[in-house]
C-alpha cells in the first residue's frame, strides 16, 4: 500500500494544479467580463445566474480538490471523520459528472475516463489511511 499512496498523490498533485492553472483564470475572466466573451464554448446561458452558480460551484471543487491534494495525507486520515469528509469531498465530483451524463449513450466511456482522472487522490487517501489503521506512520502520502 505504501507504493500506491505517493505516486497516485504526486498524481494528484499535478493533475490538480494543471487542473487549477487552466479553467479558474478562464472561469475568472468570464465572471468578470461584462460582455459575452467570444469564443465558440461559450455557453448560451452566459450572464445568467444559472451560469454564475454553475461557474461558482466549478471553481469551488477545483480549489477544495487542489487542496485536499497539497495537504499531507497525515492529516487527512488522522481519524475517521477527516477520513469521511475528505473521500467524500474527493469523489463529490466525479459522482456530479456521472449522475449528469447518466443518460448519455457512451455512459461507460465517461465513467472510465472520470474515474481515471479523479481516482489518484481517494486511492492515495485510502491506501494511507489502510496503513495508519494497521500502525505505521503516514507522513505526506
Amino acid at each position: 500500500m505504501r507504493d500506491l499512496a505517493l505516486p497516485m498523490k504526486i498524481l494528484a498533485i499535478v493533475f490538480w494544479l494543471g487542473t487549477a492553472s487552466y479553467s479558474l483564470p478562464h472561469d475568472l475572466s468570464d465572471l468578470r467580463s461584462v460582455s459575452k466573451p467570444m469564443h465558440r464554448d461559450t455557453p448560451q446561458d452566459w450572464g445568467t445566474p444559472a451560469y454564475r452558480v454553475r461557474t461558482y460551484i466549478s471553481i469551488s471543487q477545483t480549489i477544495a480538490l487542489l487542496c485536499l491534494s497539497l495537504l499531507p495525507n497525515q492529516w487527512l486520515v488522522s481519524s475517521s471523520w477527516s477520513f469521511t469528509l475528505a473521500m467524500a469531498v474527493a469523489y463529490f465530483p466525479a459522482a456530479f459528472i456521472i449522475f449528469n451524463s447518466w443518460n448519455g449513450g457512451v455512459l461507460i466511456l465517461i465513467v472510465f475516463i472520470t474515474l481515471l482522472f479523479y481516482a489518484p487522490l481517494p486511492l492515495s487517501l485510502f491506501s494511507s489511511y489502510r496503513r495508519s489503521r494497521r500502525g505505521e506512520r503516514v507522513t505526506f502520502a
